[in-house]
């Protein structure tokens, strides 16, 4: 398994609560469930999600939907 720089990991560690929620809910998870999850539980499920590149926004999300007028 990939493993995130120390650096890195413990920036996510330090996260509020809060942040980890809107992160995670921007990454596709439901409200509710992340909600659910333990604090340790969100860590643990935003590490896999920096880990998979997840936290990137799409390329055309980034570029404000646009199509190349």
């Amino acid at each position: 398994m990939e493993a995130l720089p120390k650096a890195e990991a413990d920036s996510i560690k330090k996260m509020s609560t809060a942040r980890l929620v809107s992160k995670l809910t921007k990454a596709g998870y439901s409200v509710d469930d992340v909600e659910k999850m333990s604090r340790e539980a969100m860590v643990d499920t935003w590490d896999q999600c920096v880990i998979d590149g997840k936290d990137k926004p799409d390329t055309a999300e980034a570029a404000g939907g646009a199509t190349g007028l």
